[in-house]
Order: structure tokens, then C-alpha cells, then sequence
């Protein structure tokens, strides 16, 4: 084996290890942005369910005092 074919061939594998190594952190890359673009989803819904809670329950206590008012 000649001394450019051992060149080659170490370029070769340096070559795949670089650009196995991108496409590693590309990956993670867009599985952390996803995730936090879900965190941020799931707070906003977080955020109407509580406000949707509150509601309902000033709702259940309105008819609760009129139907007490009635005497139901």
C-alpha cells in the first residue's frame, strides 16, 4: 500500500466522521427545538384549561346561589 493510498483512505474515514458527527447534531438539534416548541404548546394549553377551570367554576357557583335563591 502506497503512501497516497493511505491518505486517502484516512481522509476518507476523517471525512465520515466529520460529517457523521454534523448530521448528529443537526438531529439533536431539531429534537430539542421540537420539544421545546411542545413544552411551549402544552403551557398555553396548561394556561386556557386553568382559565377555562376558573370559569366553569364561577359559572357552577352563580347557578349553585340562584338555585339556592329559588328554593330548589
Amino acid at each position: 500500500m502506497t503512501p497516497d493510498q493511505l491518505y486517502t483512505i484516512i481522509g476518507s474515514v476523517v471525512a465520515v466522521g466529520i460529517s457523521l458527527a454534523v448530521l448528529i447534531l443537526r438531529a439533536t438539534s431539531r429534537i430539542d427545538r421540537v420539544q421545546s416548541e411542545g413544552a411551549a404548546d402544552r403551557r398555553a394549553l396548561q394556561a386556557s384549561m386553568d382559565t377555562f377551570r376558573t370559569e366553569m367554576q364561577r359559572l357552577a357557583e352563580r347557578q349553585s346561589r340562584l338555585e339556592g335563591a329559588t328554593g330548589d
